[in-house]
């Protein structure tokens, strides 16, 4: 008989469970098909780098999988939380009709039961759609050829999925049934004229509120501006909780402000049903001020993630097609890194004559590796040349860069100039740091290599090479305000203005932060190289000798990531190729982090406001009855009814989008030294998601609204 009830009640009620049971199933879809990411090289043929990727991935994965569990969980308990709301008075009747409190809730086991068995077999089989889709995506992302279809089932993400939402159910059950067991027959029966207790009545407190709201909220952007995301410090826990306290307030406040708003424009106030759409608007936020604040802070997260994900995405792309243009980069760090002492002086003059002083001189400290390396004449290509099988019939051409230490260091820099760096740059140890210079003739070599004319430089003239993006401004205005530099007792002015940014190195993005170039004479002959960088460009398509050199270099030199000595001429190296599956593995983890973390979020943001919303119809049910009875038109209460929550769907996106765009505005500072980035594209991407699942929510709870006030009027 239970069965028989509860599998009517279920068709009698599709209108009230229809949010409820789509969030379900989305939820168990996106949990499926995500979680079984982390099974996809089962069936794709995968390099070992691509491998480590998706094991990096398929980690975080489970651990945001914890993270969304938890949100999901949240969902459910305050979904059923408005299911049993709106039912109280049915599960009355069953009481007063002779049924016991523990038919009553052995109907609940039985409702939860069958919802979560439909979901969860319908999310699954859309999982698995999705997860074929996944598949191909995951293919592209990493370059993977896939030469036929595959059918792809994850046993192990659907494990994983069932037992999660079968705990999310049995602790949404557990709720379910204390709180019907707790519930007294008069409370059952008047549970629908019952209203939700109001927490702030008085005007003048509203408007206090309000002001330090947005006093709060303005000081957490200014502190956030300031100090940036570079460093996580004091200054930005401040902002964040500066920017929560000032949410929460405007939320709590927000009640008498639109009664106030309203009031003082009579002629929109009286129009139509205005009146009784800011009063409804008015009492929601009263009695729903946390969780509406929850929401917006929520909806913050979920747009700033999405949309910086996919902002970091763009830049790494952009990035990594300027920065892998040498088919392999090889470095020689020597062992014997001198030690400074009291010796030759450096010194920078600016316009009015000024100097700074640093006094350093660099010892020679002969090591077997420095022996091995004087008898090739520090040349990489000549020792290659002899140790690495069919070395000349892999490369074409090379260019070696010496990098020498100069007797500047970067706070000698920084006393010249009245540029102030932000973040990280500036909170570096520039004592302790020396700036690199190379040759000229080496230099002019790397620029053969990618095809631009040599350099003339003079004899008392030096260049700055650099490509690093956020530095570029440091030293237009160090050139701009500086005369000359000295070195070695040698006075060398600058050229112009002008940076070379010709790429220094093969890398996941450009990494030259400032370097002197200067007359190959400048350079004392006994200065010890500091490292060496050779760049090397292959005698064939990339594609297909690149596995030849990874062999030739791997069988003479070993594994570079498990060696710890040092050894003439290479101690480490990276290829394009290298760099490309890295790049796109970690192009993939983004990316599906920041929709996966996106998604969920707004879905549940969404849902939250729909069920809201709905308990706030069934409610007042009542209210458009009497309405009606004075003569209210059915279209005047229909767009009253969207009105209403649309502005309750808009007021949490509203201030989700202003922090949303004051922190992407900030994380700017971050991506920039990544690259260059146009924020068009992932902006258009977060906005279409927002609109796909924000708005759909927004539809749905609409119909639903109306099919309730309207149908039970009837």
């Amino acid at each position: 008989m239970y069965s028989k009830i509860a599998t009517r009640n279920m068709r009698r009620s599709v209108r009230d469970y229809s949010i409820y049971f789509v969030t379900l199933v989305f939820g168990v879809c996106m949990f499926y098909a995500f979680n079984s990411i982390t099974q996809q090289q089962t069936v794709m043929e995968m390099s070992e780098v691509q491998n480590r990727m998706l094991e990096l991935l398929s980690i975080l994965i489970g651990g945001v999988s914890v993270f969304i569990a938890v949100i999901l969980g949240f969902l459910v308990v305050y979904a059923n939380r408005y299911l049993i709301r709106r039912r109280k008075r049915e599960f009355a009747i069953y009481l007063t009709l002779g049924m016991k409190r523990r038919d009553v809730s052995w109907i609940i086991v039985l409702e939860t039961a069958i919802v979560g068995l439909l979901s969860l077999l319908i999310g699954l089989a859309l999982g698995y759609l999705l997860s074929q889709a996944l598949l191909y995506v995951t293919a592209a992302l990493f370059n993977v050829k896939m030469d036929m279809f595959t059918f792809f089932f994850s046993l192990e993400a659907a494990y994983k999925t069932i037992l999660c939402f079968a705990l999310i159910f049995l602790i949404s059950l557990v709720f379910n049934v204390i709180s019907i067991s707790r519930c007294k027959l008069i409370d059952l029966l008047n549970a629908e004229r019952k209203s939700e207790q109001v927490t702030l009545r008085n005007l003048p407190l509203s408007i206090v509120l309000f002001i330090i709201s947005i006093g709060l909220i303005i000081a957490a952007y200014y502190l956030l501006f300031d100090n940036g995301l570079l460093m996580l410090d004091q200054e930005f826990a401040a902002s964040t909780i500066l920017v929560c306290i000032g949410t929460l307030l405007f939320f709590y406040s927000l009640s008498g402000i639109m009664l106030l708003v309203g009031r003082k424009r009579e002629r929109f106030y009286l129009k139509n049903l205005n009146m009784f759409i800011t009063r409804q608007l008015s009492s929601k936020a009263n009695s729903a001020w946390i969780s509406i604040s929850l929401v917006c802070l929520t909806l913050f997260l979920a747009l700033t993630s999405t949309c910086g994900g996919f902002s970091l995405v763009t830049v790494f792309n952009d990035s990594l097609e300027r920065s892998t243009y040498y088919d392999a980069s090889i470095t020689m760090h020597y062992s014997n890194i001198d030690e400074p002492t009291k010796g030759e002086s450096a010194s920078v003059a600016n316009g009015e004559g000024q100097t700074s002083d640093s006094t350093r001189s660099h010892q020679l400290i002969a090591d077997p590796t420095e022996i091995e390396a004087a008898a090739d004449d520090h040349d990489m290509q000549t020792a290659l040349n002899r140790m690495v099988p069919n070395w000349s019939s892999l490369v074409e051409t090379t260019a070696q860069m010496d990098y020498y230490h100069s007797p500047v260091t970067w706070s000698d820099l920084f006393a010249m100039t009245d540029y102030q760096l932000t973040g990280l740059l500036a909170q570096a140890d520039a004592d302790s740091i020396d700036l690199s210079m190379v040759k000229v003739s080496q230099l002019n070599e790397l620029r053969a290599l990618t095809g631009k004319e040599p350099i003339l430089l003079g004899n008392d003239q030096f260049l700055v090479w650099c490509d690093f993006e956020e530095l570029k401004g440091f030293w237009h205005a160090f050139l701009t305000q500086n005369d000359s530099i000295e070195l070695f007792g040698t006075s060398l002015s600058p050229v112009g203005t002008e940076l070379d940014t010709t790429l220094g190195q093969t890398a996941t993005s450009t990494m030259d932060t400032g370097v002197l170039v200067v007359p190959d004479e400048v350079i004392p002959d006994n200065l010890q190289i500091d490292y060496s960088l050779l760049n090397v460009m292959f005698s064939g398509e990339r594609a297909d000798i690149d596995p030849l050199f990874n062999e030739a270099i791997s069988s003479t030199f070993g594994d570079f990531s498990m060696r710890r000595d040092v050894s003439w001429p290479a101690t480490y190296m990276v290829t394009a190729e290298g760099i490309y599956e890295q790049s796109t593995g970690l192009t993939a983890v983004i990316s599906y982090l920041a929709i996966y973390i996106g998604v969920i979020l707004l879905i549940a943001c969404a849902a939250i406001l729909a069920l809201q919303q709905l308990t706030e119809a069934a409610d007042n049910i009542r209210r458009y009855e009497l309405l009606t009875q004075i003569g209210t038109d059915r279209k005047l209460l229909s767009n009253a009814l969207a009105r209403q929550i649309g502005v309750y769907f808009m007021l949490p996106l509203t201030i989700a989008l202003c922090h949303s765009i004051v922190a992407t505005i900030v994380l700017q500072d971050v991506i920039h030294m990544f690259g260059h980035l146009d924020i068009t594209w992932p902006l258009v991407i977060t906005i279409a998601l927002a609109l796909v699942i924000y708005g759909g929510y927004f539809l749905m709870t609409c119909y639903s609204s109306r099919s309730l006030v309207f149908n039970q009027r009837r």
